[in-house]
């Protein structure tokens, strides 16, 4: 799916929502990755998305512990562990196609 070009409602039923927290979530469906803010690569990755405009911080004044990574190009960075932000990614994508495995 290209940004921009799927609507809004189509982007949230096809994959379900991952809660990040705080009363926000992502669409699952737009999520291509997930990263471990300790790792150096992830951080470069993170300053030229704020470079460019692309960082979303989610993480409403807490300690960001994951960086999302969506097909757009943005990172949005959560206060969740990494393995649970990819648990809640697992079960949003299963939820969106019927709890198929």
């Amino acid at each position: 799916m290209s940004h921009g070009t799927a609507g809004a409602d189509e982007v949230w039923a096809a994959g379900g929502v991952v809660s990040v927290g705080f009363g926000a979530a992502v669409a699952a469906g737009r999520i291509v990755a997930v990263g471990n803010l300790r790792s150096a690569p992830v951080q470069r990755v993170m300053a030229e998305a704020e470079r460019h405009g692309r960082l979303i911080d989610l993480t409403f004044g807490r300690r960001a512990r994951a960086a999302l990574f969506l097909d757009s190009g943005h990172v949005a960075l959560v206060g969740l562990a990494p393995e649970t932000a990819v648990q809640r990614w697992r079960g949003a994508l299963q939820a969106g196609r019927g709890g198929e495995s």
